[in-house]
């Protein structure tokens, strides 16, 4: 189901994402031939909405990065990996 909301995308989901990628920025969005946080949302996720969870997800400190439209640069942060290990979703 195609979400609606920022709550609606699985934060756990797109830290393990980003945790899995470990030193290496992810983009936003598709077509790009790097890794996007966008896999790690719901199929049909749209654009805004991505950018809207990862500003939510930069403002909470658990991933670094820009939610201007650029390419992103998206990583997991210190914080974010203890909110994995707090929510007992470790890799």
């Amino acid at each position: 189901m195609k979400p609606k909301q920022v709550k609606d995308i699985s934060t756990i989901d797109i830290l393990k994402f980003l945790q899995k990628h470990d030193g290496k920025w992810c983009t936003w969005g598709k077509g790009y031939s790097m890794s996007t946080v966008a896999d790690a949302m719901p199929e049909g996720t749209p654009e805004k909405l991505q950018l809207a969870k990862m500003k939510n997800l930069i403002e909470k400190e658990l991933v670094i990065g820009c939610d201007c439209g650029c390419r992103g640069d998206f990583e997991i942060t210190l914080e974010g990996i203890e909110y994995i290990r707090e929510a007992g979703e470790e890799k």
